[in-house]
């Protein structure tokens, strides 16, 4: 099973908490390879489940979570209506939906946004062991 690295991790905020453009061509989200973007999608919900099983959480870590601006495969592929997308691929639906992101998205206890951040990660990394075997 994939689990990114803390050296992902950081990357990962690093790309999403500096200006966009100073830090990458405006090609970037194109020239990443499907299963990179992936795997910065499992950093992702990776960051935002540590987050969330923390006493007291980031307040930013909802909006974090929720923008498609920090996931690698909504960079790659949400402008193309999400053609593309390994997710819309296995759910023939657009934008996550019929997935633990999409149920994450209306509930509001901690403890229950908890459990579809969970559910989300393991969707993705059991994705990436389908597509890409067990190595990470």
């Amino acid at each position: 099973m994939y689990k990114p690295t803390a050296q992902t991790k950081n990357k990962l905020i690093l790309i999403i908490t500096a200006p966009y453009n100073s830090l990458f061509p405006p090609d970037f989200p194109m020239r990443m390879t499907r299963r990179r973007a992936l795997e910065y999608s499992i950093a992702k919900w990776s960051i935002v489940v540590e987050e969330l099983e923390k006493p007291e959480p980031s307040s930013s870590i909802i909006n974090f979570a929720i923008t498609p601006k920090t996931c690698g495969l909504c960079e790659k592929y949400f402008r193309f209506g999400c053609k593309g997308c390994p997710i819309f691929e296995k759910t023939k639906r657009a934008c996550c939906h019929r997935t633990p992101y999409d149920a994450f998205l209306y509930v509001k206890k901690k403890a229950t946004r908890l459990k579809y951040a969970k559910a989300e990660l393991q969707f993705l990394q059991d994705l990436h062991t389908e597509l890409y075997g067990g190595e990470g």
